[in-house]
């Protein structure tokens, strides 16, 4: 059967011939329902061979019922990428009709759309036909009529399904709607009861030329003209329908209704959530007044989204629903540092973040990767959603020859006076704490002897263990392992011009590295920039050997392990000066970490040299 439709295909409304293929199971025939759609001059924009725009399929052995409106309203109704709005009407249907009744018949909304496929949420990669459905729901009845009968702001045509004696008046929720989400994409406005009859015929009229659209209904006994769709004489408050709304466990929800007729009604109050569960609050209450209040615990919905629903214990058709409510205990997130965040240890540090149904928040750290934690800071009380709070970072031991630092998960406790609530953890990288030192040549000069000691008035550590490294890939010696605050380094013959001494306070989490250039020829001349800002500059590194010899010239970190080769056994010609450039990356390519780095140059003559280089 074909029929004339308006549709919108992303410009003008404009009518299109939509071929509706039916199967009634009589004299022999048999085949599947099928939808073809046509332009007015006769053009197939559906073809049933093609697998990319085919028409739309039904059931076998079935029919349609079949009507056109805008079912799912303002453009502003949308949820991307899989919802988009669609301009302009909808086709509807059911698989049932009035003469035919269809087994699991379904009310189905479609949509046509040439442009950009929309993306299915499953299977992953999929797509919708130009021809495709928007929502499907299993029902029982028939299509009786779809028009926009309430003209409500929300642009949104009814649904009207006859089943049996009832007339049933539908409206598609908001793709936004959790309950749309949750598989129960319709609700229901308005039911109307004939018993004892069976519903023939439902039409759509301005009956008394007022504007507005009333529903005329046949039965096998009568005609019925019901007017305008009368609004429930039930009417929800507080939270109105249009709102969506978040609150805390520790609060209490205030439910507020209206009932136009005088006198006292019995209601049921439930919580229907979104996971398509009901909770009863309420059963069989008499309500006295006209304007009704009850305040419900939020602690007994705790963790859950949907609306309240308040009807009539005497009919459950008078009724009305509340806005989307969400039930939350206490949420807390830390703000996120950033990748390459060093802390020193022992100090302190500022840690902010998120938090909502909550009155104070502490910072617990923990240094073995969430096994054990300890408090780090006093609470701090929440304000405007969001917290502040100074930590103390622990000072903890470093070991003397261990790794440049250590990994501090933190985390947030959030308490009120219904909550106790931990957050997701941050990591930082903690490093030691630095040992201010004095390095003082002892004459004379060209003995290579040195005199490191902590700086007057700095009564950091008892005893410290001091290490000495010639060349970073030599193993550190140790030169005392209980200095008290000064310590005497001596040259090496045949040592690189650089030496590498480490300070590290015996329990404790102060550790210093530093360098001392010894005063002679230095194959190394020149490092610019130092500091070098990774990722943005590159870091020349300039070199004159004293002979002609090959040179080879590495990048260490401070654990020693290599980083990056530049050049590999190079021939190069004696007091000539030569630039290499290091871009802050390691041989695999990725950019290294801030920190402290050493370039070592080493010639065939034997001569060597190092540098630190420090990346920020």
């Amino acid at each position: 059967m074909p029929y004339v439709v308006e549709l919108r295909d992303g410009g003008r409304a404009q009518q299109y011939l939509l071929l509706a293929e039916s199967y009634r199971g009589r004299d022999g025939s048999f085949g599947q329902a099928q939808l073809h759609l046509f332009t007015t001059d006769g053009q197939s924009l559906t073809q049933p061979t093609n697998p990319l725009n085919p028409p739309f399929r039904g059931k076998f052995n079935a029919g349609w019922s079949l009507g056109v409106g805008d079912l799912d309203g303002n453009a502003s109704n949308e949820l991307l990428p899989y919802f988009p709005n669609n301009p302009g009407n909808e086709i509807v249907l059911t698989e049932s009709s009035r003469e035919l009744a269809v087994p699991q018949s379904r009310l189905i909304v479609l949509r046509y759309r040439s442009g950009a496929p929309v993306p299915k949420p499953s299977p992953a990669g999929s797509v919708l036909a130009p021809l495709d459905t928007i929502v499907t729901f299993p029902i029982t009845g028939w299509l009786a009529a779809v028009a926009d009968l309430d003209s409500a702001q929300d642009g949104k045509a009814e649904v009207l399904l006859a089943d049996g004696s009832d007339l049933l008046v539908l409206r598609l929720r908001d793709y936004a709607d959790p309950l749309f989400r949750s598989g129960l994409p319709f609700d229901t406005a308005y039911v109307w009861r004939a018993p004892g009859e069976e519903i023939t015929n439902v039409a759509i009229a301005d009956l008394e030329g007022d504007g507005r659209l009333d529903i005329v209904v046949t039965t096998t006994q009568a005609t019925y003209a019901l007017g305008s769709m009368p609004p429930s004489p039930l009417r929800i408050i507080a939270p109105p329908d249009s709102s969506t709304i978040t609150v805390c466990t520790r609060d209490t929800i205030e439910l507020r209704w209206q009932y136009l007729y005088s006198g006292g009604h019995r209601v049921r109050v439930a919580f229907d959530a979104a996971s398509g569960t009901r909770r009863m609050l309420m059963s069989d209450t008499l309500i006295t007044s006209d304007t009704a209040r009850i305040g419900i615990p939020a602690r007994t919905l705790r963790g859950m989204t949907g609306r309240l629903v308040v009807w009539l214990s005497s009919d459950s058709t008078v009724r009305d629903s509340s806005g989307i409510i969400t039930v939350t205990g206490g949420r807390m997130q830390l703000d996120t540092p950033a990748s390459s965040a060093t802390i020193v240890a022992g100090s302190r540090t500022m840690i902010r973040g998120s938090a909502d149904c909550l009155d104070s928040v502490q910072v617990v750290g923990s240094f073995d990767g969430g096994r054990s934690w300890q408090l780090l800071s006093a609470p701090s009380p929440t304000t405007g959603g969001r917290f502040a709070t100074m930590v103390d970072i622990p000072c903890i031991p470093f070991s003397p020859l261990g790794s440049s630092d250590t990994l501090l998960l933190l985390s947030a406790v959030g308490t009120s006076t219904t909550d106790t609530t931990q957050s997701d953890t941050v990591s930082l990288r903690v490093a030691p704490a630095p040992v201010p030192l004095d390095i003082r040549t002892v004459s004379p000069s060209f003995c290579c002897q040195y005199q490191v000691s902590m700086q007057a008035g700095q009564a950091l550590c008892p005893q410290a263990a001091v290490y000495v490294q010639y060349a970073p890939s030599e193993p550190w010696m140790l030169l005392d392992s209980a200095a008290p605050d000064t310590v005497t380094i001596r040259g090496r013959q045949g040592s690189s011009d650089t030496l590498r001494i480490r300070w590290a306070c015996r329990s404790s989490c102060l550790r210093t590295d530093t360098v001392v250039v010894q005063g002679l020829l230095r194959l190394i001349t020149a490092i610019a920039p130092n500091p070098v800002q990774r990722g943005q500059d590159l870091c020349r590194i300039l070199t004159t050997p004293r002979s002609d010899a090959a040179v080879t010239i590495r990048i260490f970190d401070a654990s020693d392990r290599l980083v990056r080769t530049l050049t590999q056994n190079e021939q190069r010609r004696a007091q000539q000066m030569y630039c290499d450039v290091w871009d802050c990356r390691s041989d695999s390519g990725e950019l290294v970490p801030p920190g402290v780095y050493y370039v070592l140059a080493t010639a065939s003559d034997g001569w060597e040299s190092f540098e630190a280089i420090y990346v920020r």
